[in-house]
């Protein structure tokens, strides 16, 4: 992707790990002074002043003038050593040379996804420019005391070009002198302009951009080249027509493992939302892969140029800002429901919905970051479009606020915690158990079975009872006995009942209420309040059910009964209240009085004690008798 081989695979790795947050732009590379070739028009300066060119220099514009002359010799050297022997360390060679070389040009207003296919094409532009123009003896070039630094950033012409070699004002690489922007955007332009002038390359080369271009990695036979059909070797943007063809074929068979690959992944099933993320998680790793394999291969060894070089960068870069954002949303949410199967984390909770939101918060976030120094690398705008965002973020606000209203309800709820999954809740006139717990609105189950749909909002500003918080359940009971009750049957009625639930396990004892409440129109009215030790409904039923049966009991044994709503004429004897059990109840009172235990208003302390837990409940004969 670069007119000849750039080993930049480690760039890659990194880059990727990193989120395409980017690396520094390489430091300059030593460059073996034994090694260089003193440049025409150079060699008696060099002896003359001591050019120290042991390093590129950029302290001025006689030192990278100086540098760029020495560096095109060691290119020509490694070019033509390269296309004899075609190893591996010429390459290296070769491409070292080059690197070094695109240091000496400012790519600051380049994006960082063009900047290889840019440095490239300026600096095979200017290597067949300097073929074929005069160079000035270096002595002639100024140095960077001989500008008057109070001014303008300083900048120097080669003379009859329009080539700047201008001070850096601005970033990591201030006060350097580097070829200009301009000039890097000009170079290939002026360097077709000046073709037709006779090249003056000591390795005989007519172009440097021809003959680059056609040049193939170390891992690509020497001979393949030649053996390409001649129409294949004509250019199309900028690179061989034979060399796009493999591209595009190598590119095609990615593309389709990586299709198959995430349709195999689609079809297999599973009910486990962590492994069933992991799983969507091959696909973009799939993606990130062929683009680490297949990017350092079209770089390295195929070697592409010109507009189809930043055509495959472009895209390649693209694929990895894809599979990177794909890559990290997926992971976070990996993470998320990692969490939230938690033991401890109910998966309809509140707790795991705000756990969700807080991760897919994140996630946007990051997506956005990442996605932004992505776009930014490829010379979107990232900045102007982010503002434009904030312009129209109050529109979005208002548009967005019974949602946004909602949300915050949601984080009410989270924080005072008022309703769990489970709860049986009554607000308004609905009640029922709370099912789900989201972000916008809850969902209750009533009794009924119907789903209600409840926004958050109306939750938080109702009068919510929950039930689901008590660690009991209270039972409200009003007993109307016929007004033909006598006082002392009354009172064995209140004591039995009293003792009844004194010794049911399932009745709190300390909260037992049962008093004579008053007289009806035709009843003798008795008021029951007692709590149920359950928070379940069901059990809460049966604890009532069975209490009502005892109940009944004991006004049976009274021989009273209860209050009739009009005249009842008993047609036998049965069905009428028993005169002699209501004797023996009166007389059974009357014998606690006449012994001091007359168990009103309240049973003594040592009493109640000894009738703490003695009912069977449940009731014997029950299947879970055997169960206790």
């Amino acid at each position: 992707m670069t007119g000849f081989g750039n080993d930049r695979t480690g760039r890659w790795v990194g880059s990727t790990i990193v989120a395409f947050i980017g690396l520094s732009t390489a430091c300059p590379l030593v460059l073996a002074q034994e090694d260089a070739v003193a440049p025409a028009g150079a060699k008696d300066v060099a002896s003359s002043e001591q050019l120290d060119v042991s390093f590129v220099r950029t302290e001025g514009p006689r030192e990278t003038l100086g540098s760029f002359l020495l560096l095109k010799d060691e290119l020509e050297t490694r070019v033509s050593s390269y296309l004899q022997d075609h190893s591996r360390a010429d390459f290296k060679r070769l491409t070292t040379a080059r690197d070094q070389a695109e240091e000496l040009f400012d790519l600051s207003a380049v994006p960082g996804a063009e900047r290889d296919e840019v440095a490239v094409d300026a600096l095979t532009a200017m290597l067949d420019i300097f073929d074929r123009i005069e160079v000035p003896p270096l002595q002639s070039v100024p140095l960077a005391e001989d500008f008057d630094q109070s001014s303008a950033p300083a900048s120097w012409r080669i003379p009859n070009t329009p080539l700047r070699i201008g001070q850096v004002d601005a970033g990591r690489r201030r006060g350097e002198f580097l070829f200009t922007p301009r000039t890097v955007a000009i170079a290939p332009r002026f360097s077709r302009q000046v073709r037709h002038l006779p090249s003056r390359s000591p390795a005989g080369m007519d172009s440097w951009s021809h003959t680059l271009s056609n040049m193939t990695g170390p891992g690509i036979p020497a001979g393949l080249a030649d053996r390409i059909p001649r129409p294949l070797k004509e250019h199309w943007l900028g690179t061989p027509i034979w060399k796009e063809i493999l591209i595009a074929l190598l590119t095609a068979v990615a593309a389709l493992l990586v299709l198959l690959s995430h349709r195999l992944v689609a079809r297999r099933p599973t009910n486990n939302k962590v492994n069933a993320v992991a799983l969507r998680m091959l696909t973009p790793l799939a993606l990130l892969l062929a683009a680490l394999i297949l990017e350092p291969f079209f770089a390295n060894e195929i070697d592409t140029a010109g507009e189809f070089a930043a055509i495959v960068e472009f895209t390649a870069t693209a694929s990895r800002s894809v599979a990177a954002l794909w890559l990290f949303w997926l992971a976070n949410q990996l993470v998320l429901e990692r969490i939230i199967q938690s033991p401890r984390i109910e998966e309809a909770s509140l707790d795991s919905n705000f756990v969700r939101l807080a991760g897919d918060i994140v996630g946007v976030v990051g997506v956005v970051l990442i996605a932004s120094w992505g776009l930014h690398k490829l010379g979107v705008p990232t900045l102007s479009v982010l503002a434009g965002l904030g312009i129209g973020s109050a529109a979005v606000a208002l548009a967005l606020q019974p949602a946004l209203t909602n949300l915050l309800a949601g984080l009410t709820l989270y924080y005072e915690k008022a309703i769990r999954v489970g709860d049986f809740v009554q607000f308004g006139d609905y009640k029922g158990h709370v099912e789900t717990i989201g972000v916008r609105s809850t969902q209750i189950r009533a009794q009924d079975q119907t789903l209600i749909t409840v926004p958050n909002s109306n939750l938080v500003s109702a009068e919510v009872t929950n039930w689901g918080y008590s660690n009991r359940m209270e039972i409200r009971l009003e007993l109307n006995l016929s007004d033909q009750t006598a006082p002392d049957q009354m009172r064995w009625v209140l004591v039995k009942l009293r003792e009844m639930l004194h010794a049911h396990p399932k009745i709190e004892s300390e909260t037992v209420r049962v008093r004579f409440a008053g007289y009806g129109d035709d009843s003798m009215d008795i008021s029951m309040r007692v709590f149920a030790l359950t928070t379940e409904w069901n059990d809460y039923y049966a604890i009532r059910e069975d209490m009502l049966l005892r109940v009944k009991d004991i006004i049976e044994e009274s021989g009273t009964d209860f209050s009739a709503q009009s005249q009842v004429v008993y047609l036998d004897r049965l069905e009428a209240p028993d005169k002699a059990r209501g004797k023996q109840a009166v007389e059974e009172v009357a014998a606690w009085r006449r012994s001091g235990q007359l168990p009103f208003p309240e049973f003594a302390p040592d009493e109640r004690e000894q009738l703490d837990d003695t009912l069977d409940y449940p009731p014997t004969g029950s299947p879970d008798t055997s169960k206790d």
